[in-house]
């Protein structure tokens, strides 16, 4: 197998950066050679060869990303042998790959974890679209690890280290919530789940939030450092968490006795163990600032629904006066988020905020000002506010970086289109080997009240190979002047310019460990205000586009919400506040109704097109028989001539077809265009089986992990291995002919705004900078493959909470400055043919229909070629999603089924049809969807070469034979002929009978001296470089003739034991050239023996005659026995046969036992009939339900997550001496409710809330009373709420049904207890009666007093 070699793609890498990387011309991405029938070719020879390649490329990123944020006294590495134990409830893989890298465990630990009746944990369940309250972490209350004496006696024999494993989620559709509370049912912020007034499982208290330590994590981790000296946390989340309890003692989870912290992502379990152990040196760094109180954070004022949950009319972010009767936002039009904080996010608001408030200045806070903590007395306010920095990772080793070379010196004149180069030597200063990663920041002049400015901005960065002890590595470290502009959106300098502006004044750069620590710096000087109107790389002017959506805060927002932007010049007065309950004005709400569809008709004014930028009334042409294919465009300009004859060619409904149907594909299939169909998968972390949406199922595939975990490598080679890596799979596709992956959507490039943001597991960093580099090194390694890439999502799409049409606001320098400058990198650097658009409004326009986004910068400013495909397509009618818009706007294609509803049959419509074809066919001529090879491997000159037998010769007569068979791939090499093939003996074959001689063009020839049997030789085919072998088989015999023994087939097949078996062996013959029938009549008979060394397998005996017969007793694998044919008078021959002989099985599919989803299952294979030992797998490709898995005992164990019916896998049953045979099985697993659900009591006359909606298995589960009857006055709704005022008292039992489209459905049997208003609540007595109950005459009595006899019961 071809290894995953670190210097085939570095100097790939090379190329990229050198091509691509600071490169001045116009966007395109570099074209393709044609090979035989494909354009790119995998880099290994076989699917299995690049999965493995994926999987060593994960194993290098996991050892490379882990950050070691602590490591007192240098309690790590371990040592090997060392013993630990591991706590936490979700410690995923650790524990295994901590005894793989050779640590000794604590398996009573792992057992205790794993059984959950010693471990139970409580969850709150959340999925889909949808505001979260609160979110149980789940760990397991401390209080069964006390009670557990058996695993405390363990404790003892693994106490060199002690690993708690914190882990947090995340999710597409849902942020991670800033409460820890609930109504005891659901988390949703839905009102008629009733009021979050409690906290969640595990809480401290409902006022937390998700990425602190909660209770039972803050006892868990008291209770281990109670346990153990040594006590390392791991931290397995995507996004930061409060991590007070590693620096401060006064943090309410802070103990001495914790030595180790590490943040491993949510993926990097096996890394960290490399890293325990120190086989890896850590030299991962933080992607984001790690702040100490997320809730002084200024994002924390406007982020999700502004912390205002229980109802949507009530929400926070939701216009006052755009609610719908309905209790929801009008056709994702009512909602929005305003980006106060302007450019002050991460580190450029708490490095510069630290540097205004001053770095040697102590702090002292109020009490209660930092939350989870008492202390008050800080180093400066910098420290009170930041836990860990941008940047920032320890090592076990340790280095010196010094500048040993520069371009500039200090003081020197910046030229404003100059750049600045630096040469950074660093040295290993320590004992062990590592790699560091060397930053560059940069100061611009800042003056106050004047353009906003960063007090320091990440310019350039790179990371070191691997260092020995005592040896050094140079960098190279690159910055464009220029980049060190500032935007300046407003003119807020007062010079008459807004756009990107570098002032003058001194430049200094910083040599920096991390965003807060600097190593040493060089000033440098700009004379005069360099003001740059036009695009670097294309020239086309840049100017504000978005001046409305800048404005918005300051002009039509509540004053008492604060309408103003954060700034440097008064940090304190201009701390956002959070915008609750803004009004829409009006000019927003015409904006939002522009393209409103209404009973599934534009109402868009058809006379506006009139007013479009591109209207025209010229038809463009269609149908054109050109003769021009897709492929003759590969590698042509964009705007090439060839592309206006090839889409001449399209007819109408091909155009539409085109841009209307792009459900995870791209591309139609259209013979007169040489095009097909191209699939894409959704594509953040890698491969998986869900990724393959429409393009069945895949045998096995390659996971890439959380992107941060890229990202944390600081590292831009292992992020274009991770695209090459990618686009090598893609190659491959599901593993059957001709099939490929066109491309994916991703990388996804959004920022981390916020660390509760739900998808920043696939997004890169709060840095657009550091988004922007890591993920164009992804990009070119995908292109290189010919893997187009749809970088998402298009854009200031930062929170899940309503991504659904959210207007976003912010001003257009922070837009420049952070959150586009990461497409605009992978646009101009990464060279991306692909844009996914986003599912959020800019302001009140869609993103995939805002042409100020998609044509006026990312294609007129950055020079964009290509496809902008839409987020998911919500529907002609959503309100959302508008084709028409779309299209006009710049965008290519619909991400599912859309269609043309506006000005359909006009010549503008078309016009925009072929433009958005002219994007997508771009996409596809310069991508692998021109591959043609069966498979993405170089097409071989030798379609085949296949072994013979050679014709019969006869010692001293003259012999002529033709080895010269070989067959041309005639399709890919139309020109290579026949007598281009060349021929020899391979090396190490025997040589030809004596006598013989072969030539080049295949010819054997000559006069045989010396008889042979079955002499085998290798032939070599040979096409310049390319080689093929195959073996012939000469019998030589003397001219009074000899024994041919010569089978037809030397593999005899299978037999089984104790079967009867009968197999001929009597294939040999004697000849005689020219005898008679007389002759050959007279000729001896040729008996048979067995050869030399050959004992056949027991049970079986060969005849005289050439029959081995007999009944089998052993299984046996490829047995050679060897055949001796005699004859008197005749030279005896021998030749070899193979035998297999194995125990017979049988295998049978069954139907297997019902389950329900969240409830333990067991059940077993029907065991399969065979004298041999037996053990069971999936076959290829299949896949039980999730939560469940087969054991090689053939048992099917676990805990089902999801309901299906007649669900249908694949098992094999296989052994050493038996066919393996395959079975269908069958499973149901139903939906469940939850355990212990009950009904609250109600009173009549009195509202009344009830929630059944506790079971689980499936989306979208309804309701419904199946047994029994409502009390009067009360309805249940499909979604599990009874709701109502009961107007009679009683005792009803009712049987509700949760069911599913699909799957069985559940039921559950409660009790409802409806008491009489005017009845007060008894009192239980000591003895269990009812005390102070008077005689009771009436069903209402006696049914409060049965009401208070349950009560009692459950007390």
């Amino acid at each position: 197998m071809k290894k995953f070699k670190k210097i085939v793609l570095s100097a790939a890498l090379a190329t990229s950066m050198l091509l691509g990387f600071g490169a001045t011309s116009l966007v395109k991405p570099a074209a393709a050679e044609k090979v035989g029938l494909n354009y790119y070719l995998s880099d290994y020879d076989t699917r299995a060869e690049a999965i493995a390649a994926g999987k060593e490329w994960v194993q290098k990123a996991n050892k490379e990303g882990v950050v070691l944020l602590k490591n007192k006294d240098n309690a790590l590495p371990l040592a090997k042998g060392s013993k630990f134990t591991v706590f936490g409830k979700k410690q995923d893989d650790m524990f295994t790959y901590l005894e793989r890298a050779g640590l000794k465990g604590n398996r009573e630990a792992l057992s205790f974890y794993g059984n959950n009746s010693r471990s139970p944990s409580s969850y709150t369940p959340i999925s889909g679209n949808t505001t979260a309250n609160g979110k149980a972490i789940g760990e397991t209350p401390v209080s069964y690890l006390q009670k557990d004496s058996a695993l405390e006696a363990t404790y003892k024999d693994y106490a060199d280290m002690a690993f708690v494993v914190f882990h947090r989620s995340g999710g597409e559709g849902h942020d991670n919530p800033r409460t820890m509370k609930w109504n005891g049912k659901s988390v949703t912020d839905r009102d008629s789940a009733g009021e979050a007034n409690q906290p969640v499982p595990g809480a401290r208290s409902m006022d937390d939030h998700y990425l602190q330590l909660d209770q039972n994590e803050t006892d868990l981790l008291a209770y281990v450092c109670e346990k153990f000296a040594k006590v390392t946390v791991i931290l397995s989340s995507s996004s930061q968490m409060e991590v007070g309890f590693l620096d401060d003692p006064k943090h309410y989870a802070y103990h001495d006795n914790i030595v180790g912290g590490m943040w491993i992502t949510g993926t990097g379990h096996e890394g960290a163990a490399s890293v325990i152990v120190g086989e890896t040196s850590p030299s991962g760094r933080t992607v984001d600032t790690w702040a100490r109180d997320y809730k002084l954070d200024p994002v924390w004022m406007n982020f999700g629904n502004n912390l205002v949950e229980g109802s949507y009319q009530k929400k926070g972010n939701l216009y006052a006066n755009y609610a719908t009767d309905d209790g929801y936002m009008s056709s994702y039009r009512g909602t929005y988020v305003i980006y106060k904080e302007g450019i002050y996010l991460g580190y450029r608001y708490y490095e510069t905020r630290g540097y205004t408030e001053g770095l040697d200045k102590a702090y002292t806070s109020a009490a209660g000002e930092v939350h989870g903590t008492t202390t008050t007395e800080w180093n400066n306010w910098y420290a009170s506010r930041v836990s860990y920095p941008f940047g920032y990772g320890l090592s076990y080793t340790t280095f010196t970086q010094e500048i040993v070379e520069k371009n500039y010196n200090a003081g020197d004149a910046l030229d404003k289109n100059g750049t600045i180069t630096w040469k950074v030597k660093v040295t290993n200063t320590g004992a062990v080997s590592g790699k560091e990663v060397v930053q560059l920041y940069y100061t611009s002049p800042y003056t106050t009240g004047g353009i906003e400015k960063s007090h320091v901005v990440l310019g350039a960065f790179a990371k070191t190979a691997e260092i020995k002890p005592g040896e050094s590595d140079t960098v190279t470290l690159t910055m464009k002047v220029r980049d060190m502009a500032s935007y300046d959106y407003n003119d807020a300098n007062k010079n008459g310019f807004k756009g990107y502006e570098l002032e003058e004044g001194d430049y200094v750069l910083r040599l920096m460990k991390n965003a807060h620590e600097e190593i040493t710096n060089v000033t440098y000087n700009v004379a005069e205000t360099a003001k740059f109107d036009k695009d670097e790389v294309t020239g086309n002017t840049v100017e504000n586009r978005f001046d409305k959506v800048s404005n918005y805060l300051l002009n039509d927002t509540k004053v008492e919400n604060g309408n103003y932007y954060m700034s440097r010049a008064d940090f304190a007065g201009t701390f956002p506040k959070t915008s609750f309950r803004e009004d829409m004005p009006e000019w927003v709400k015409n904006g939002l109704n522009e393209w409103e569809v209404k009973n599934g008709k534009q109402t868009r004014d058809p006379a506006l097109d009139q007013n479009d930028p591109e209207y025209t009334e010229v038809m463009p042409t269609f149908g054109a028989k050109n003769g021009i294919k897709l492929e003759d465009l590969h590698g042509l300009d964009y705007d090439d001539e060839k592309y206006e004859k090839f889409l001449d060619q399209f007819t109408r409904d091909q155009l539409v077809e085109l841009s209307t149907r792009g459900n995870y594909w791209t591309g139609i299939d259209a013979p007169n265009l040489g095009m097909t169909k191209t699939s894409n998968i959704d594509g953040p972390y890698g491969f998986t089986p869900q990724s393959f949406v429409g393009n069945g199922a895949a045998k096995d595939y390659v996971w890439l992990g959380d992107v941060t975990l890229s990202a944390a490598t600081w590292n831009v080679e292992i992020a274009y291995e991770r695209g090459r890596i990618a686009g090598n799979f893609a190659l491959w596709g599901t593993g059957e002919e001709y099939n490929r992956i066109g491309g994916f959507y991703a990388p996804a490039v959004n920022i981390h705004r916020s660390p509760f943001s739900g998808r920043n597991n696939e997004y890169y960093s709060e840095d657009g900078f550091l988004t922007g580099k890591m993920a164009a090194a992804e990009v070119r390694g995908a292109n290189d493959k010919g893997f187009y890439t749809y970088v998402k999502h298009f854009a200031i799409n930062d929170q899940e909470t309503n991504r659904l049409g959210i207007c976003t606001w912010l001003n257009e320098q922070s837009m420049r400055e952070i959150y586009l400058r990461s497409f605009e990198i992978c646009v101009k650097e990464g060279k991306t043919t692909g844009i996914m658009s986003s599912l959020n409004r800019l302001g009140y326009t869609w993103t995939g229909g805002c042409r100020e986004l998609l044509t006026d910068v990312l294609r007129n400013e950055w020079g964009f070629r290509g496809t902008v495909v839409t987020d998911s397509y919500m529907g002609d009618n959503s309100n959302l999603s508008n084709f028409d818009q779309k299209i006009r706007a710049g965008g290519n294609l619909a991400l599912g089924h859309a269609s043309v509803k506006y000005n359909g049959g006009s010549a503008t419509t078309y016009h925009y049809l072929r433009k958005a074809a002219h994007g997508i066919c771009y996409t596809l001529a310069n991508s692998a969807a021109l591959n043609k090879g069966e498979h993405p491997v170089k097409e071989k000159v030798i379609k085949s070469y296949e072994s013979g037998s050679a014709a019969l010769g006869i010692v001293g007569v003259e012999y002529r034979f033709t080895v010269a068979t070989a067959k041309i791939n005639v399709e890919a090499f139309p020109d290579v002929k026949a007598e281009d093939i060349k021929y020899t003996l391979a090396e190490g074959s025997k040589q030809l009978p004596k006598g013989l001689t072969m030539a080049e063009n295949g010819m054997i020839s000559g006069v045989p001296q010396k008889e042979a049997n079955n002499h085998k030789i290798t032939v070599v085919a040979t096409y310049l470089d390319e080689s093929v072998a195959a073996d012939f088989y000469f019998n030589i015999i003397s001219a009074d003739g000899a024994i041919i023994y010569r089978p037809e087939n030397a593999n005899l097949g299978t037999a089984y034991v104790g079967s009867s078996v009968i197999l001929n062996v009597a294939e040999a013959e004697i000849y005689v050239k020219d005898a008679t029938e007389e002759e050959i009549a007279a000729l001896p008979p040729v008996t048979y023996e067995l050869g030399s060394d050959t004992v056949l397998p027991e049970g079986l005996t060969l005849s005289e005659t050439g029959v081995i017969y007999g009944v089998p007793t052993k299984g046996c694998r490829d047995y050679k026995i060897k055949i001796m044919a005699k004859a008197l008078g005749y030279r005896s021959v021998e030749t070899e046969y193979t035998l297999n002989i194995l125990n017979e099985m049988l295998f049978f599919p069954r139907t297997l036992a019902d389950g329900k989803a969240g409830c333990s299952y067991g059940d077993r294979i029907e065991p399969a009939d065979c004298a041999d030992i037996v053990k069971y797998r999936l076959k290829d490709g299949s896949k039980l339900p999730d939560g469940l898995k087969l054991t090689e005992a053939g048992y099917i164990i676990g805990t089902p997550t999801v309901a299906v019916t007649d669900y249908k896998f694949i098992v094999e049953a296989h052994s050493a001496f038996a066919d393996t045979l395959e079975a269908e099985y069958s499973i149901t697993i139903g939906l469940s409710f939850a355990k212990g659900l009950t009904l609250a009591d109600g009173k009549a006359g009195e509202e009344y809330l009830g929630d059944i909606a506790m079971a689980s298995g499936a989306d979208n589960i309804k309701y419904s009373l199946k047994k029994g009857t409502l009390p009067e006055g009360l309805t249940l709704s499909e979604n599990g709420e009874i709701t109502g005022k009961p107007s009679k008292a009683g005792v009803y039992t009712l049987t509700f049904a949760a069911s599913a489209d699909g799957v069985e459905e559940d039921e559950v049997t409660l009790t409802l207890y409806v008491a009489n208003a005017e009845v007060k609540e008894a009192k239980s007595g000591c003895n269990g009666a009812i005390a102070g109950l008077l005689p009771v005459t009436s069903a209402l009595g006696i049914l409060a007093a049965a009401v208070a006899l349950r009560k009692k019961k459950e007390n």
